[in-house]
């Protein structure tokens, strides 16, 4: 199972950017990008930590409202 779907629980979702080397969307740069963002046509899809945590921070609204670049998320 890959892993993506053990977090959402299910595998109806689309990489939007991979792990590594990218152009930057927002600078249109060429910069490494640490993580893998998803999406999905659905609104309000759970999504599952893989490990128990606690969560330390979440952001949503609309994207890049405060200039960050990271859109929604949330820090387990």
């Amino acid at each position: 199972m890959k892993l993506a779907e053990r977090i959402f629980r299910r595998n109806d979702y689309y990489i939007t950017s991979p792990f590594g080397m990218r152009i930057h969307p927002i600078t249109k740069v060429q910069t490494f990008h640490y993580g893998t963002d998803y999406g999905t046509n659905i609104q309000n899809w759970e999504q599952y930590a893989l490990e128990d945590g606690e969560v330390i921070e979440i952001k949503t609204g609309k994207k890049d409202n405060d200039g960050s670049g990271y859109g929604n998320y949330v820090k387990v």
